[in-house]
C-alpha cells in the first residue's frame, strides 16, 4: 500500500469509525499467522514518553510516578482531548483519570499557545501538532507498582464534522531501579524545597527543553533549596545585596560518597534581582557547580555555588558529609539558593532527571504562597508564609520532599 494511501486511511471516517466501535477485533483475518494481531487499528493520536517512569515515596505518604505523555496528532485535522486514563495491565479501574478542569491544568501544547489564547485551548491539538500531558500518578505507600503503564484517550476528531472516539495508545514500562537514598546536601538549618515535584506547574517540573535533537525534562525532580530563619525570613535588610540572604554562603556537603566528575568555579555572582535578562549561555546555566558520581548512571548536581567556594576537583573521591562549597547566586539564578538534583548523565545538558529520597529529615511545614528565586527579591519583605505541620515537626525517613515543603536536615556523617 502506498504511503499516501495509508495517510488517507488514517484520517478517513471509516478507519476512525472502526476504531471507535472496536470492530477491528471482530473482523476476519486477524489471529496467529495473519501478520496482524486482533485489536489492531488506526489511531489518530500517538503517544510517547521521554523517561522511564519511576515511583518515589513523597512526604504526603503517597508514591508518585511523575512523567510526561506526548500526544501527537497524526491527522490533518484538529483533535480535542477530553479524557486520559492511565491503567495497569489487567486492572479494570484506572490508576488515574485526567479530565475536565484537571486536564486543562495538566495539558499544554508543545511550543505553547499563541498569546491571549485561553488555556483550555491546550486540550485541542491541531493536525500534525503535539500536546503534552504532565502526569503525576499516585499510589498508596505500600501498593505494588505496575510493571507497565497503559494509556487510553478519549477525544473528538473534527473531520468534517465532530467524531468522538476512544483509543488505547502506547504503553510504557516503569522503572525497577529504586530511587537513591541520600544524606543531606546542606548542613543543619531550615530549608524550603522550592520548585519541587510533582503536580504543580513549576519551572523544574514543566521545563521541557530540546537539547542536541532530543526532547528532555532535565529538571523533573530538581529542588531549589532556600534558607529561612526562625521568623520564616529568607532575607533581612536590602534584598539587592547578597549578604542579606540567610542562605548565601551556607555550606554544601556531599549527600553520598562519590567521585567528582565536574567542578566549575570562577563565574561571577549575580546581583539579587527578578528574572535574568539576558539568560546566561547554556554552558553557564548552573553557574559554579559540582557534579558527583555516586552510582552507575547516577550523579548529584550542586548548582549556583558561590564564587571561589568550590573545595573539590575533578577525579577527587569524597566522603558523605564532606564540604563541597557554598550556596551562591551564579548562572541562571536570581537569588541565592542551592539547585540540587540527581542526573542520569555526568552533565546537566543533556540529561534525564531521576527521583531521589533523603534518609532522615524533619518535616516542619508548608509554604502557603508560591515563590521562586525570581520573585523573592521583588517581595516587599523577605518573609515567606509558612503553615506549620499540624502534627508538629515530624521525622521522615527515605522520602522525597514535595514542592514547598519546609524541612530541617538531620546531621550527616562528619566531613
Amino acid at each position: 500500500m502506498r504511503l499516501r494511501r495509508l495517510s488517507y486511511l488514517i484520517v478517513s471516517l471509516c478507519a476512525v469509525a472502526a476504531l471507535a466501535a472496536g470492530s477491528a477485533a471482530a473482523e476476519t483475518g486477524f489471529g496467529p499467522g495473519t501478520g496482524i494481531e486482533a485489536g489492531t487499528s488506526f489511531t489518530p493520536l500517538a503517544a510517547s514518553t521521554m523517561t522511564t517512569p519511576t515511583a518515589v515515596l513523597g512526604t504526603d505518604g503517597k508514591q508518585h510516578i511523575a512523567y510526561e505523555l506526548l500526544l501527537t496528532n497524526a491527522t490533518a485535522t484538529a483533535a480535542t482531548v477530553e479524557k486520559l486514563e492511565v491503567r495497569a495491565p489487567g486492572v479494570t479501574k484506572p490508576l488515574a483519570t485526567i479530565a475536565g478542569s484537571q486536564l486543562v491544568a495538566d495539558m499544554t501544547r508543545l511550543g505553547g499557545l499563541p498569546e491571549g489564547t485561553p488555556p483550555a485551548e491546550a486540550t485541542t491539538i491541531p493536525g500534525g501538532s503535539v500536546g503534552v500531558v504532565w502526569l503525576d500518578v499516585t499510589l498508596p505507600a505500600k501498593a505494588a507498582v505496575p510493571s507497565e503503564l497503559e494509556h487510553r484517550v478519549t477525544a473528538t476528531l473534527l473531520v468534517p464534522k465532530p467524531f468522538h472516539f476512544t483509543a488505547d495508545l502506547d504503553s510504557v514500562k516503569t522503572g525497577t531501579r529504586a530511587p537513591l537514598v541520600l544524606g543531606p546536601p546542606l548542613r543543619s538549618g531550615t530549608w524550603v524545597a522550592d520548585e519541587g515535584c510533582c503536580s504543580e506547574p513549576t519551572h523544574h517540573r514543566r521545563g521541557l527543553a530540546p537539547i542536541d535533537g532530543r526532547l528532555l525534562v532535565p529538571q523533573r525532580f530538581a529542588i531549589d533549596w532556600a534558607m529561612v530563619d526562625s521568623h520564616h525570613r529568607a532575607w533581612v535588610g536590602d534584598p539587592s545585596k547578597l549578604s542579606s540572604y540567610f542562605g548565601f554562603g551556607q555550606p554544601e556537603i556531599a549527600a553520598a560518597p562519590g567521585t567528582v566528575v565536574s567542578a566549575v568555579d570562577g563565574i561571577a555572582e549575580n546581583r539579587p534581582q527578578g528574572p535574568l535578562t539576558p539568560l546566561p549561555p547554556i554552558q553557564n546555566t548552573v553557574g559554579n557547580h559540582v557534579i558527583l558520581k555516586v552510582a552507575p548512571g547516577r550523579f548529584l548536581l550542586y548548582g549556583h555555588m558561590k564564587t571561589g567556594s568550590v573545595r573539590v576537583k575533578v577525579g577527587q573521591k569524597v566522603r558523605e558529609g564532606q564540604l563541597l562549597g557554598q550556596v551562591g547566586n551564579t548562572g541562571n539564578s536570581s537569588t541565592p539558593h542551592l539547585h540540587f538534583q540527581v542526573l542520569t548523565e555526568p552533565t546537566f545538558f543533556p540529561s534525564d532527571s531521576a527521583p531521589f529520597t533523603f534518609a532522615h529529615f524533619s518535616l516542619l511545614g508548608q509554604v502557603t504562597a508560591p515563590f521562586t528565586d525570581e520573585t523573592l527579591a521583588l517581595q516587599p519583605t523577605g518573609t515567606i508564609p509558612i503553615a506549620p505541620s499540624k502534627a508538629g515537626a515530624r521525622s521522615r525517613r527515605a522520602e522525597m520532599p514535595l514542592d514547598l515543603n519546609v524541612i530541617r536536615f538531620q546531621s550527616s556523617k562528619a566531613g
